[in-house]
């Protein structure tokens, strides 16, 4: 091989070196259209509202949050089925429900150490939480007296428990309103009493102190048997018990959310742009050594277009 072949073989390899101050100048270069293209591909997630993207995942398949419930079943006893569905969905009973120390501790379970009666990490369980799962994840089916109650929760054995300390709270809330109607009505009865015996003391016509006297005793009966009298508001026909149907299991795909898309979209399109600026500076240096290029790439499309 003559010197002159090395020296144009040297030249060829030269011209083919990429230095990393041309790469520099190069993004310099075509600076602008790399910005324009990356924030154009950044505000697309934006414009056309991407909030998240389901991506394929082999993740452990989630369970069908439709069939994480616990259900039971109560008859109206002393109270109509309407007026108990009321109380289930009562901001009084929701309130009671919610200040529960123990009913915290069992929707929380994944936080609480019953063992050691702490907390395993900070409390994440607020009010906001607890009111939301007890507003929109319980279901009451009423036929007449008769009411289907269901409590949805990711884990079912925490329904469960919400249920009974539903009906714990309803049977109280209940009985309190049976007291205070039980005391209106011993009130009425002793004014109803206290007045009558008045009028059988003034009076001196022993045939009206006869007609008055058997009222007298049969209302003080009627005071005794409402003193002794229990008020029962409902039975519980089906305790609560957790849902026996087959648990289907739906897959959870891996979700892009937010921020991380307008940062993926416009990763991308930066190296889009990059890998398109370099692939322009290529096609324009191919032209500048080869003019007949432009010829080529000419009649080539002419005979395109007249090619039946």
């Amino acid at each position: 091989m003559t010197l002159d072949s090395k020296d144009a073989k040297s030249q060829q390899s030269d011209g083919l070196e990429i230095k990393p101050l041309d790469i520099v100048l190069l993004l310099l270069k075509y600076k602008w259209m790399i910005i324009a293209i990356t924030l154009a591909a950044a505000l697309i997630p934006v414009v056309f509202n991407i909030k998240a993207i389901n991506l394929p995942s082999h993740q452990q398949p989630s369970i069908a949050s439709e069939y994480n419930f616990a259900m039971c079943k109560i008859l109206a006893k002393n109270e109509t089925g309407e007026s108990l569905a009321k109380m289930l969905q009562s901001a009084k009973l929701k309130a009671a429900m919610i200040k529960n120390e123990e009913l915290i501790k069992i929707m929380g379970n994944v936080f609480y150490d019953p063992l050691n009666n702490a907390w395993l990490t900070k409390q994440t369980l607020s009010r906001d939480d607890m009111e939301e799962i007890l507003t929109n994840k319980l279901t009451i089916n009423r036929e007449g007296d008769t009411l289907g109650i269901i409590q949805y929760h990711y884990d079912p054995k925490v329904a469960q428990q919400i249920l009974k300390y539903y009906l714990l709270e309803l049977e109280r809330r209940c009985n309190e309103l049976a007291g205070d109607i039980k005391m209106k009505r011993l009130r009425e009865k002793d004014a109803f009493i206290k007045e009558i015996t008045r009028e059988y003391n003034d009076t001196k016509d022993q045939m009206l102190r006869l007609a008055i006297a058997p009222h007298i005793a049969e209302a003080l009966v009627k005071k005794k048997e409402i003193a002794v009298a229990s008020f029962t508001a409902f039975e519980i026909i089906e305790p609560p018990s957790i849902n026996t149907i087959p648990l289907q299991y739906m897959p959870k795909p891996k979700q892009i959310k937010g921020l991380k898309i307008i940062m993926l979209s416009a990763a991308f399109a930066f190296i889009f742009s990059i890998v398109l600026a370099f692939f322009i500076e290529y096609l324009k240096v191919s032209m500048l050594k080869n003019p007949d290029t432009i010829k080529q790439i000419k009649n080539y499309l002419s005979w395109r277009n007249r090619k039946p």
